[in-house]
């Protein structure tokens, strides 16, 4: 009995990774809304870029699963997301408004930090340890609450500020 339960446990935790880990509709409108609180917000169609690295066949998987998620679009507050793929090597060139960081980039997502900087683009993730390290100036978190982060630094960077009262409801590092 003393197994059975320790298996179920076990089982519990591994699908709340899982659950937790997966991208879902509510993740990308969370992401949205906070857009919608930058100084300058956001609004209309805003091309969202769904950052992956060529050949590698997890990051690929991992953007064609969010381009469905999204669909046509996902519209949420003021704005409609419009999904572009955007590959790491060629985000200097991609006709976006805001890249997305896909959790798995690793070293790569360095790349779109300097582009997000050069651009003045607003980079948007779920992996809070590309905010926490400054790849990525926002970071938002759906399960077990919902968290937003904001990397000082790298917001200033890329030119991306919150009114002064949203503020109060953001974690920053």
């Amino acid at each position: 009995m003393k197994f059975l339960t320790i298996g179920a446990v076990a089982l519990c935790v591994l699908y709340a990774a899982a659950a937790q880990a997966q991208l879902t509709r509510v993740d990308l409108q969370l992401v949205a809304r906070v857009l919608g609180f930058l100084e300058k917000p956001l609004t209309g169609t805003v091309r969202l870029g769904i950052v992956y690295i060529p050949g590698d066949d997890q990051s690929v998987h991992e953007a064609d699963s969010i381009m469905t998620l999204l669909g046509t679009g996902l519209s949420a507050g003021n704005l409609l997301f419009a999904p572009v793929r955007v590959r790491i090597d060629q985000a200097a060139a991609a006709q976006v408004d805001v890249f997305f960081l896909p959790e798995g980039l690793a070293d790569h997502a360095k790349q779109i930090s300097d582009v997000a900087k050069l651009r003045k683009i607003p980079c948007v993730t779920l992996d809070i340890a590309q905010v926490r390290n400054g790849i990525c100036a926002i970071g938002v978190r759906v399960l077990p609450k919902i968290e937003i982060y904001v990397n000082r630094t790298a917001a200033e960077d890329d030119d991306t500020t919150f009114g002064s009262v949203f503020r109060m409801m953001i974690t920053e590092f």
